[in-house]
């Protein structure tokens, strides 16, 4: 081999050496998790939307200290494959149907509940895939989201409801995070969904 060539030569092992450490140099240093503060408690005259930000944000503060919340590592590698890697899919958080907490039924209270979490959770979780309850989502679900709207009467002794909210991980079977937040009365649509109104439900006696 001749001194030129191989003078080429170790140039272009020097330069690919370079490279080879700044792509693993840079895979080394993850992500910082991404933390969110728990939020300040809120008043037991809150309105249910108030109700409804307050547990979304707790919840979010406990799941997002959890493993399966953080987010992956970035990488000078993941970022020169990235045109030909095919595309990791997210973990699917599933949104289950609200329900009175006594007699277990849907209203229109429930319902806007229902929506007001899918939307907060789709815009707030980039890490994950948020869905609403249905055979296809269940079945592919990682977590599942759960609550409960139930009549309660705060510290005052007025009435209200209390929202609670909990995320479980679906193949541990744990409950990794857990909200509640206590509401007005006013406000809170009682009327049964239609599927409800024509079915037999329990009373409070």
């Amino acid at each position: 081999m001749s001194i030129t060539k191989f003078k080429s030569v170790c140039h272009a092992a020097r330069a690919m050496s370079g490279l080879l450490a700044a792509v693993l140099l840079t895979a080394c240093v993850a992500t910082a998790p991404q933390q969110i503060e728990r939020p300040v408690a809120i008043s037991d005259d809150a309105l249910l939307e108030q109700g409804i930000l307050f547990a979304v944000d707790d919840l979010l503060a406990q799941a997002l200290k959890t493993p399966g919340f953080q987010p992956l590592p970035k990488s000078a590698m993941e970022q020169l494959l990235k045109n030909t890697a095919t595309k990791p899919s997210k973990p699917l958080v599933v949104i289950d149907n609200t329900v009175e907490g006594v007699a277990g039924q849907q209203t229109a209270a429930t319902r806007l509940v229902d929506r007001r979490i899918l939307e907060l959770l789709q815009s707030r979780l980039e890490t994950h895939d948020v869905a609403a309850v249905s055979a296809g989502s269940v079945k592919a679900a990682n977590y599942l989201a759960t609550s409960t709207l139930t009549q309660a009467q705060s510290g005052t002794g007025s009435n209200g409801f209390k929202l609670n909210l909990s995320l479980t991980d679906l193949r541990s079977g744990f409950v990794i995070a857990q909200a509640v937040a206590r509401v007005r009365a006013s406000g809170v649509d009682e009327t049964p969904t239609k599927f409800f109104r024509e079915s037999p439900a329990m009373s409070k006696d």
